[in-house]
């Protein structure tokens, strides 16, 4: 019973050294954020826009980027991990930055580690406060991949969309929709009209430049064809002739040939004499 006794009174010690180092770390607030970031594991969504150098005087290193939208639900878990941890760091490097207009947070800028996400709107999950040399920085964890650009929804893994035409059917809705349609209407009526408008005017145009053309082409046109019917015609005229002129000069019909001294011997033709009858009387 004494050495029980002993042993409790050496454990003793060892849990009143414990329960002061809890009440401790329950006091101080960078405790209680880290635990209570670890056991929120809040989703939110994000738009990665890729991987910038972090330029810090001790430890310079690319991180990625990622842009927490203001009117995302996990913007009041980071103004308190901002303002927790930003006043208490002077010289560590802090892996949340944050854009201010008139005192207001507009966005915040995540710096972070992140393995093969392609850029673009993801769904991510805030999993831990991580310290190490270069500085704290959050962990995240990637969850899937967003085709939308809803920066309000917030989703758990057991969650799921629902989507009603009823919701859609609203007076502002339909109202909308109606404007919307009657001037996609009106515009559409009126840019055919303008492409009408225009066609018809090109073509009036276009046909009176036309006449114009015709009217002064036609002489040329003319006076061409005549050119090149002379300049045909007067080849095959000069063709015929030279042709003809070769059949003139070979004889059709051989002719004895006529010594000319024989002309010259020949008599002329003897005269005509002419008789006359003699009377009766004068032979009696």
């Amino acid at each position: 019973m004494s050495q029980n006794k002993r042993k409790s009174l050496k454990k003793s010690p060892q849990k009143i050294n414990n329960s002061s180092r809890d009440s401790d770390e329950s006091d101080d607030p960078t405790a209680k954020l880290i635990i209570k970031v670890r056991n929120m594991k809040q989703n939110f969504i994000g738009d990665y826009i890729g991987r910038e150098l972090v330029k810090h005087e001790c430890f310079p290193q690319y991180k990625d980027i990622i842009i927490v939208d203001k009117d995302e639900e996990i913007i009041p878990t980071l103004d308190e991990i901002y303002d927790i941890l930003h006043p208490q760091l002077a010289t560590t490097w802090l892996g949340i930055t944050r854009s201010t207009i008139d005192d207001e947070v507009q966005s915040y800028k995540l710096w972070v580690n992140l393995n093969g996400t392609p850029i673009g709107k993801h769904q991510f999950q805030l999993r831990a406060i991580k310290a190490n040399e270069s500085g704290i920085e959050l962990k995240l964890k990637v969850m899937d991949e967003l085709g939308y650009s809803s920066l309000n929804s917030v989703w758990d893994d057991n969650s799921h969309s629902s989507f009603e035409f009823k919701d859609m059917s609203t007076y502002h809705n339909i109202c909308e929709i109606t404007k919307f349609s009657g001037v996609l209407i009106m515009s559409i009526i009126t840019i055919a009209g303008n492409i009408l408008w225009y066609c018809g005017d090109y073509s009036l145009k276009f046909t009176h430049e036309l006449t114009k053309l015709i009217q002064v082409m036609t002489p040329i046109i003319f006076g061409i064809l005549d050119f090149m019917s002379k300049c045909v015609g007067g080849f095959y005229w000069l063709i015929y002739m030279l042709w003809r002129g070769n059949s003139d000069r070979t004889p059709k019909y051989s002719y004895p040939a006529i010594n000319p001294s024989q002309l010259a011997i020949m008599p002329g033709p003897s005269p005509t004499r002419r008789s006359y009858p003699v009377p009766k009387r004068y032979f009696k």
